[in-house]
C-alpha cells in the first residue's frame, strides 16, 4: 500500500517521541511506501487533491535500556513528485496544532 502523510518538516520531529513517526516506521517495517508532504504543499487541480509527495525511507529508533536511541541519520528522502493524492491508499493529516485557518483549508482538500 502506498500511505502519504501530511506533517511537519521532517527535521523538526522529534524521532523518539513523536507517533507521526512511529507510525510511519510501522507502515515501513510492513512493507508499505511512505511519502510525505505538508499542508501548504497541497492544492486542488481541476477538482482533484494533489500533494507535492517525497518517498521517505526511515531509520527506525531502537529502545535500548528504556530509552529511545535515534540514528544521527534518522530519514532519507528521494525526489518530489507532484502527485494526485488518489494515487495513495491513505492519506494521514498528522500535523501538530494549532487549529488554524490554513490547517482547516487543508483539511478540506
Amino acid at each position: 500500500m502506498k500511505f502519504a502523510f501530511i506533517i511537519d518538516p521532517l527535521p523538526k520531529l522529534d524521532p523518539g517521541h513523536d507517533t507521526s513517526v512511529a507510525l510511519m516506521e510501522a507502515a515501513q517495517e510492513l512493507g508499505h511506501e511512505v511519502w510525505v508532504t505538508q499542508a501548504q504543499q497541497l492544492s486542488v487541480i481541476q477538482g482533484q487533491a494533489w500533494g507535492l509527495l517525497e518517498p521517505v525511507q526511515l531509520t527506525p529508533a531502537k529502545l535500548d535500556d528504556g530509552h529511545w536511541v535515534v540514528s544521527e541519520q534518522w530519514y532519507q528522502t528521494g525526489k518530489a513528485l507532484l502527485k494526485p493524492l488518489e494515487e495513495m491508499d491513505a492519506v494521514w493529516m498528522r500535523t501538530d496544532p494549532p487549529v488554524t485557518i490554513p490547517y482547516l483549508y487543508a483539511t478540506y482538500i
